[in-house]
């Protein structure tokens, strides 16, 4: 790219290998997405608000997480966006710059709600000079807005997928005893609420009742277990725990500043 922005042949097949071997980067393929980047710019210019192609971190009711978010349209107040989207195609109508863009799931969001979160880089794709056809795409990168929304009145107080891991348990009642539970997830079962509540610790989270009355909500530290031979057990660093879920011996490893838990189980056989 040149100046920043702009696109030179040479940067655009770089991007764009399958397109070059097929058809050839001409002035054609560069003029039309420099035209593109420019008319986005100016649109960014003249306002300040949310614009249609920026890019939205999105956080809902229920502590989910879309971090790349797109903005497909904007107008009275509201935008229609897309929470997962692949690479928005877009292309210059009426001297403005239009996008289609496929994913989901998809919602609308008062831009009064979005606040700014900065600038970055985002990929986008147009058809070249052949339009609609076998690699017809081309793909380029330019800076957009980034703007950040969250839903209100969150189910689970600050907790998000941003930092945090949520863990949906169900809660089910104990065939052999009355007025008690089993908690299972992820296929690990625990036979009390003593057990549930030793692991909401070791995960640093808190509980939260479920959206019905069989389930539950534990949100913490994203848990990873390995499984090591007893040599590579023995040499493993952390906190020692002589049987983890009603299993092998394990080893604790805690990262606090990225929220992750590494459970090291000793394997039973060499």
């Amino acid at each position: 790219m040149e100046h920043g922005k702009f696109y030179t042949a040479e940067a655009l097949r770089g991007l764009n290998a399958a397109y070059d071997a097929e058809y050839g980067i001409t002035s054609l393929e560069t003029d039309k997405v420099n035209g593109i980047i420019r008319c986005m710019d100016d649109t960014r210019k003249l306002s300040l608000v949310p614009q249609e192609g920026d890019l939205l971190e999105y956080f809902p009711q229920n502590g989910d997480y879309f971090p790349q978010a797109h903005i497909e349209t904007a107008g009275k107040g509201r935008a229609a966006v897309c929470l997962s989207s692949r690479t928005p195609f877009c292309h210059m109508e009426s001297g403005r710059v239009h996008y289609n863009t496929g994913g989901g799931p998809w919602t609308q969001v008062p831009l009064s709600g979005m606040i700014p979160a900065g600038t970055v880089t985002k990929r986008f794709q147009t058809w070249g000079r052949h339009g609609r056809c076998r690699h017809g795409e081309l793909h380029f990168h330019t800076p957009v807005r980034s703007w950040s929304f969250r839903e209100p009145n969150p189910l689970y107080e600050s907790y998000t997928m941003k930092e945090w891991t949520k863990y949906l348990i169900e809660k089910v009642p104990d065939p052999e005893k009355r007025n008690e539970f089993l908690y299972r997830y992820g296929g690990i079962t625990l036979y009390s609420e003593r057990e549930l509540e030793e692991l909401a610790a070791l995960l640093h989270g808190k509980i939260f009742d479920g959206l019905h009355r069989h389930s539950l909500v534990l949100w913490g530290y994203r848990m990873e277990r390995i499984f090591l031979p007893a040599p590579e057990w023995n040499a493993a660093g952390g906190e020692i725990r002589l049987s983890f879920l009603g299993g092998m011996p394990a080893k604790i490893q805690t990262d606090h500043a990225r929220h992750r838990l590494t459970i090291c189980i000793k394997k039973s056989n060499p």
